[in-house]
């Protein structure tokens, strides 16, 4: 759970020297076994610390815990930096945790699996919901000049086995006499919308 090294050490001293604030005195309770390491909110696991003792403390379980609950301490102090709008610290301590947590949520996303029913939550809430003009044109300068590697044009023909191209309805536009496939073609770009009609 812990790695016993100078920031746990440092640590543990600053809850042992944890003291009972007096009524006037500001105090923040702190899990000292974090609740998301299994910590409970029985008395014996409260320290009362002040907000700085609590700041640093947060700051020191980022390095002193193992692999597997890194990701949770720094993002609790990340939320901390952002949610303390009073609270300052170094640039390079920003740095740092910033680094840290973009690596932590980048190995997070790679490991978490998304179920069927968060997967049917996300299509749910895209389904039918129509782009915005200004949507469009951002998606269409993107693409301006982008060119296809060898592996994504493969990908684009392995989707489209399967269909039956040119069974289109063929249609003849009594505008420009131009032969079109496909009512939705017609419609789009000819009939009431070709630019020959006069």
């Amino acid at each position: 759970m812990f790695i016993e090294n100078k920031y746990f050490k440092w640590y543990n001293q600053i809850i042992d020297s944890s003291h009972n604030p007096s009524n006037h005195e500001y105090y923040e309770k702190h899990h000292i076994i974090p609740k998301s390491m299994g910590g409970s909110n029985y008395i014996t696991n409260i320290a009362k610390l002040s907000a700085r003792q609590h700041y640093i403390c947060h700051w020191l379980l980022t390095k002193c815990v193992k692999k597997q609950h890194k990701f949770k301490m720094i993002a609790a102090f990340h939320r901390m930096n952002n949610k303390r709008s009073k609270c300052r610290i170094n640039s390079k301590a920003y740095e740092v945790n910033k680094k840290n947590f973009s690596i932590a949520m980048s190995e997070f996303q790679k490991n978490y699996i998304k179920t069927p029913e968060h997967l049917e939550k996300i299509a749910s809430k895209k389904r039918g919901k129509p782009l915005s003009d200004n949507l469009r044109k951002n998606l269409s300068i993107i693409k301006i000049g982008v060119k296809l590697s060898i592996e994504h044009k493969a990908n684009i023909s392995k989707g489209l086995l399967g269909n039956v191209r040119g069974s289109y309805e063929k249609i003849i536009c009594p505008h420009c006499n131009s032969i079109v496939g496909g009512k939705g073609n017609f419609k789009r770009w000819h009939g009431d919308n070709c630019k020959a009609k006069t």
